[in-house]
């Protein structure tokens, strides 16, 4: 992975590892992780198991863990997989009332491969998003795409389709401005070199994407990181926080995390 900014930055120095579990009958259980207070969603349990949060009963759509404060930022990394067939992971951002403002999904198809997805409500009345390929924190390629439509409770545009690990995912909010997306693992089996030109499988060990709507010219790119900067003034400054879930598969273990923004005293959180 590369050291980079979700202002998206993953590689965290080493933090002594803080963890302690709370369970009641009356509400989800909650973990604290790297000083982080991380809430079970949907039908998951958690346990810090060797430096490492695990979350398991991932099973149903929405299943994961929700970081529950009005952070800035929150990046993580999980250890990598593939996805099957029927399986998801992403991350998605709730406002104040737990209602959906965007998220950023890879969904699993039957030829080995996914498609990387992104939802944005509708209500804000953004017209278009900007889709970033990245490869070692450098864009490679970049274009705006239209989101909205009558018909639609959420506006949904792909990413494109991708090979390679899940890996990680973040949130980034500046004012006005959103980014979410999906990183990838450099231990890949696709090996080999990477290139941000037109690629081939066999020489990229990150993910290779087929770019949405393109048919002529560079059509591949072997990229680490696809993310989506969405920019309006309607998306909230005051968030419940972000919620981290998949479907169908079976577990996923957190390895770090990082988190900073407001906290509810108005004092700087970092994880």
């Amino acid at each position: 992975m590369r050291p980079g900014p979700f202002a998206l930055a993953l590689l965290l120095p080493s933090l002594a590892l803080l963890s302690a579990c709370d369970t009641t009958a009356d509400g989800p259980q909650t973990v604290t992780y790297r000083g982080v207070e991380v809430e079970a969603v949907g039908g998951t349990e958690l346990e810090v198991d060797g430096g490492r949060l695990v979350v398991s009963g991932v099973e149903e759509a929405g299943d994961g863990v929700g970081f529950w404060k009005n952070y800035d930022r929150v990046a993580l990394e999980v250890t990598p997989f593939e996805l099957q067939a029927g399986q998801r992971f992403g991350t998605s951002v709730r406002d104040a009332d737990d209602g959906f403002i965007a998220s950023i999904e890879s969904r699993g198809r039957t030829d080995g491969s996914h498609d990387i997805v992104f939802d944005l409500a509708d209500r804000f009345g953004v017209q278009s998003v900007t889709l970033q390929y990245l490869l070692g924190s450098e864009i490679i390629y970049e274009l705006g795409v239209p989101v909205g439509g009558q018909l639609k409770v959420r506006a949904e545009t792909s990413g494109g389709t991708g090979n390679g690990k899940s890996n990680s995912t973040r949130v980034i909010r500046d004012g006005g401005r959103y980014v979410v997306g999906q990183d990838y693992s450099g231990d890949d089996p696709l090996a080999g070199g990477a290139s941000g030109g037109q690629a081939e499988k066999g020489n990229c060990p990150y993910a290779l994407v087929t770019l949405p709507g393109v048919t002529d010219g560079v059509v591949r790119v072997c990229v680490d990181l696809v993310q989506v900067v969405v920019e309006s003034d309607a998306l909230p400054q005051e968030i419940r926080g972000v919620a981290v879930t998949g479907q169908g598969l079976g577990s996923f273990a957190i390895t770090t995390l990082e988190v900073d923004g407001p906290s509810t005293d108005g004092t700087d959180v970092q994880g």
